[in-house]
């Protein structure tokens, strides 16, 4: 895609070191989708793109045209700071977490204003309610939705049994929950019906309705167990934040 002297929305989903003074960003922006781009000279003191070059931030950037495919940043606005560098480590770590899965699933230069309103609700939600897990169900629930990955989970799939009680899996080859007798063999892991009508809530529920629901540590080990599996199963990737928050809240 030929970006030209373009002003972009973004938020930004990764900040690293490149070459000796730059910073290369990756960003999600409202007009244009996932990106990259080389900010010059933010990785030195008193640099000039230096408070745009953080991440969890939502800014404005004036893109050049591209060389050799990355298009550089000639200005940048900060707007909002979303998790600062001095938050809640758990705070920090479920924005990589989320930043992570954006960066893996979303495609290059593919707009969705959808998903860019979903970013500033995530992030605004971390900054906001201490019920971080909560926050990244929702998120992961959303991206599969956003993907055409959301998965069918109002009853079995293969027999039509209700959600009444009992086990289910949720399956990722079937697309949808399967009941624990259907599942036998599937390979995914078992959830409680319980377990499952949070997810639906979660799904269902306006924004300002999602701090309001209680999920219970055993229900959300449960959910967070499912939505691994099937996140990794499609995505075909292992989320390396993941792990650091599996060993932050052991």
């Amino acid at each position: 895609m030929d970006i030209r002297d373009t002003t972009i929305d973004a938020i930004i989903l990764k900040s690293r070191d490149y070459r000796e003074q730059d910073k290369l960003l990756t960003y999600f922006a409202l007009e244009t989708g996932k990106g990259v781009a080389i900010a010059r000279g933010a990785a030195k003191p008193g640099g000039k793109l230096r408070n745009i070059a953080q991440p969890f931030c939502r800014v404005s950037l004036t893109l050049s045209r591209p060389k050799g495919g990355v298009s550089f940043i000639s200005q940048g606005l900060p707007q909002s700071s979303f998790v600062s560098v001095d938050a809640d480590l758990s705070a920090i770590v479920y924005a990589s977490y989320i930043s992570e899965l954006s960066d893996i699933a979303m495609p290059e230069h593919r707009p969705s204003p959808r998903f860019f309103a979903l970013l500033l609700t995530v992030f605004s939600l971390l900054k906001m309610d201490d019920d971080h897990a909560r926050t990244a169900r929702y998120f992961e629930l959303r991206l599969l939705q956003e993907l055409g990955l959301l998965p069918d989970i109002s009853a079995c799939d293969h027999c039509g049994r209700a959600l009444m009680g009992g086990s289910f899996h949720l399956s990722p080859k079937a697309g949808g929950l399967l009941c624990a007798t259907c599942g036998v063999g599937d390979g995914s892991p078992l959830i409680c019906a319980g377990a499952v009508q949070t997810m639906r809530r979660l799904v269902d529920s306006p924004l300002v309705r999602i701090p309001s629901i209680r999920i219970s540590a055993p229900l959300m080990a449960e959910i967070e167990s499912a939505l691994t599996y099937y996140l990794d199963y499609h995505l075909e990737y292992s989320s390396k934040a993941r792990r650091i928050l599996q060993q932050l809240l052991d």
